[in-house]
């Protein structure tokens, strides 16, 4: 977690640097806040439509996508170009609420399963990187410093996912 906060501090950072450059700011945010509460029938509708039903799973996530681009004067030789955070964070309330999940065990450092405390907590910061862009008359060189996903393919004609499951 340091090293994001890291990210975070040197991506304002730059963007401190700069303002005296820049003009305005765009600013894209995307997001959502979501519940979801999963009953389940324990005994499967073998002997009666819902008559022993308990809560599996009550999940509260949030998601958000932050993207900020300074807009400037004039053509600066260095410039941020793009500012971007993805973050995604969840809690599983079933477990403060039922009891019967109170012997789950808890994460050992001794070993690497998953424990309680993997099960009912995700904080997660996905991305975090910055843009500094380099332009003169001839060439643009771009810098991202950061966290980033990188995406490592892309299907054109032949799906794998078509063949296991056609639509």
């Amino acid at each position: 977690m340091k090293r994001h906060i890291k990210v975070i501090f040197y991506a304002l950072f730059f963007l401190f640097l700069f303002s005296g450059q820049i003009f305005a700011m765009v600013v894209d945010f995307h997001g959502r806040v979501q519940s979801t509460y999963v009953l389940r029938d324990t005994d499967g509708f073998q002997h009666g439509v819902l008559d022993e039903t308990s809560g599996a799973q009550w999940r509260n996530e949030l998601k958000f996508d932050l993207a900020i681009r300074p807009e400037y004067e004039g053509r600066p030789l260095v410039k941020i170009d793009k500012f971007f955070i993805n973050y995604r964070g969840a809690y599983d309330a079933i477990f403060d609420v039922m009891d019967k999940y109170d012997d789950v065990r808890d994460k050992s450092p001794a070993d690497y399963e998953l424990g309680k405390d993997d099960l009912k907590y995700e904080n997660d910061l996905r991305e975090a990187f910055i843009d500094i862009l380099a332009e003169t008359s001839t060439q643009t060189t771009i810098l991202r410093i950061g966290r980033q996903i990188v995406q490592w393919g892309e299907a054109d004609g032949f799906n794998v996912m078509n063949v296991i499951n056609p639509q």
